[in-house]
């Protein structure tokens, strides 16, 4: 069991230290659901897009489906982290495919708050509403990192990615300018490609307030705190151990590097 588990770990990207390098992200016309609920859902509505609404083939994902994540996970609980997942749109010849997916909100009952908190992902997915938004092209801080699609990465993604991501966006992005991440999967090739722009910020919210502005707006209750949750299951569950273990070995690794 415990082999198994490293080898999973090491296949995510848990042992790889995260590198941060500039790039520019594409920018064009995204077309997406959005949704409250833990990033790890994210594949699946990514996968309920373009297998059911598009027929896209796997291959196909990378370049074409995102998913764009609002907050830092770590510090509210699953039904509260807010994420949009979507094609995007970068040539004119793909805009048929923004009226065709807008076209499906015909006759499509409403969402509740309600129906985001109890409703499974198999019966939420279909009910969430197309929208559409344009997201400019931008210099951007980019990581490349490994991924399997599974409950490891996802873990990887939350404790790993995101928060060190974030973090250097925060620190480098223009004055005023709030952090998201959006990113794009190779199913094949088991690689994401993670942007968090560093300029226009503002017009990759969809609509809705900064991160830690809508932290603030939440109830008391409802705030939950993930790496506490995460510290405590160290003490009781071995993997959790071994994964804050390695994390912190490599994010010790990472800084040591930067200096």
């Amino acid at each position: 069991m415990a082999a198994a588990f490293i080898h999973s770990l090491v296949q995510s990207g848990g042992l790889a230290p995260v590198v941060i390098e500039d790039a520019t992200f594409p920018g064009g016309e995204f077309v997406y659901k959005e949704t409250k609920r833990d990033y790890a859902a994210s594949a699946s509505l990514e996968k309920s897009i373009a297998k059911k609404d598009l027929e896209m083939k796997a291959a196909e994902y990378i370049d074409h489906i995102y998913t764009l994540y609002l907050d830092d996970p770590n510090k509210m609980g699953g039904r509260r982290q807010r994420f949009a997942s979507g094609l995007l749109i970068t040539t004119e010849e793909e805009m048929r495919k923004k009226e065709l997916l807008l076209s499906t909100n015909e006759g499509r009952k409403p969402v509740t708050e309600e129906d985001i908190k109890e409703l499974g992902a198999i019966e939420l997915w279909p009910r969430l509403p197309y929208q559409a938004a344009t997201l400019p092209s931008v210099k951007a801080a980019t990581v490349q990192f490994a991924s399997t699609g599974g409950f490891v990465s996802s873990i990887v993604l939350s404790l790993k990615i995101l928060p060190t991501l974030r973090k250097y966006a925060k620190e480098h992005a223009a004055e005023g300018s709030p952090v998201t991440i959006i990113s794009t999967c190779s199913t094949i090739d088991n690689v994401c490609t993670h942007y968090a722009p560093l300029v226009q910020g503002e017009k990759f919210l969809l609509g809705h307030p900064e991160s830690d502005k809508y932290l603030e707006g939440l109830e008391p209750e409802e705030t939950i705190n993930f790496t506490g949750i995460f510290e405590s299951a160290q003490k009781y569950i071995p993997p959790f151990k071994w994964i804050a273990d390695y994390l912190e070995i490599n994010k010790d690794k990472s800084e040591s590097d930067e200096l």
